[in-house]
């Protein structure tokens, strides 16, 4: 990575990018040399933002809370990026469900399952780490594991998109207390012959003239607090849709990994235009 590279992502995170920080600050045993690039970012959509924006040649690595966790004295080469703090969304789900993101310590989702009255959850309790960092590697106290409760997972790419399942979409249009808005930008034709049920058809080419609002096109369902899902035939096209709505700054939208494809294989509902005549 470029001194000039370095240089532009230093004044454009400024505040929340160090150069050379000690991982020994950061790590449970105390231990650790420089990370070349630490990343503490301000949310999700900052967090997307750096992505983008670091070179895809630079390594990168995932912070938690640094428990159990060594690293070299000669440090680690690339950048790290610590999600306790950003990513802190702990929210219910639902009757029986939480929302969890990656940096949420795993004892706070033990104490608020216990308080919200689901679970079970207490071995969360027995984890030191993040959930994130329990979704690595199934991690387990107390006779329970974590991948057994997970019903649905969104991740983000280097790239900075965020992606979905098909099964973790069918999972959270069964959560009614979650609103998504599903878009289509496959052709017309693609749409006619099937697609999920209630997604409304924008093909791809006329996508930013209805996300401008100084556009005569414009949508307003394209206004900020609603969450876009974008699914094409295969993931190609709405991971590249994706990425244009965020770099036009809509914040909270994701694609489907997998497209329509992974939807049918999936066995989920199907809808489709009447032909004809």
């Amino acid at each position: 990575m470029s001194v000039t590279a370095v240089e532009e992502l230093g004044l454009r995170f400024a505040g929340r990018l160090r150069l050379g920080e000690p991982m020994s600050r950061h790590t449970s045993w105390h231990v650790g040399g420089p990370a070349d690039l630490y990343f503490e970012p301000r949310d999700r959509a900052d967090l997307a933002d750096f992505l983008r924006a670091l070179p895809p040649e630079v390594p990168l690595h995932w912070l938690g809370l640094g428990s159990n966790l060594l690293v070299r004295d000669g440090g680690l080469r690339g950048a790290v990026i610590a999600t306790h703090g950003a990513l802190s969304r702990l929210e219910r789900s639902g009757e029986v469900g939480v929302y969890c993101e990656a940096g949420v310590p795993c004892a706070r989702i033990a104490r608020q399952c216990g308080r919200w009255g689901i679970g079970p959850a207490e071995f969360f309790a027995g984890i030191p780490g993040t959930l994130g960092g329990a979704l690595a590697m199934n991690a387990g106290a107390f006779g329970g594991e974590t991948w057994p409760h997970v019903q649905a997972v969104e991740v983000i790419d280097r790239a900075g998109a965020v992606r979905l399942t098909a099964a973790s979409l069918a999972a959270w249009e069964a959560d009614t207390s979650r609103t998504l808005y599903r878009w289509d930008v496959r052709t017309p034709e693609e749409y006619a012959a099937g697609h999920l049920p209630g997604a409304i058809n924008i093909p791809r080419g006329v996508l930013e003239f209805w996300v401008d609002p100084q556009s005569a096109y414009f949508k307003p369902v394209f206004a900020p607090g609603r969450r876009l899902v974008l699914f094409c035939a295969a993931g190609w096209r709405s991971a590249l849709a994706a990425k244009t709505l965020q770099d036009m700054g809509v914040a909270d939208v994701c694609h489907v990994d997998g497209g329509f494809t992974a939807w049918k294989a999936a066995g989920a509902p199907v809808a489709a235009l009447p032909r004809k005549a």
